[in-house]
């Protein structure tokens, strides 16, 4: 018999899109993304730039000047052509 994997979440997640700047740690440059939903622990969204699980990463909202901290927790290559793009799971160290 095979099992469902069910995911246990700590809060609801949302869906949402919305543009996020964001910054790797220990980089200073500045990448634009969108965010897909979000809860109060965590946030998924699309980069660019493969994140390994582990990274530590800087989210900010289009147009704030405040970052929040989040490590990623996992990612994945999005299959589109003539894309490399990977989405991101990342749970936040400093909740908003």
């Amino acid at each position: 018999m095979v099992k469902k994997h069910q995911h246990v979440r700590k809060s609801e997640r949302f869906d949402l899109e919305a543009p996020i700047g964001f910054m790797v740690a220990l980089d200073q440059r500045l990448f634009k993304s969108k965010i897909s939903n979000c809860s109060q622990e965590g946030v998924f969204f699309e980069s660019e730039v493969k994140l390994d699980p582990g990274t530590i990463v800087f989210l900010s909202s289009e147009g704030d000047s405040k970052y929040y901290r989040a490590e990623v927790k996992w990612s994945a290559k999005l299959d589109r052509a003539g894309e490399e793009r990977y989405r991101i799971g990342a749970e936040y160290i400093d909740p908003p």
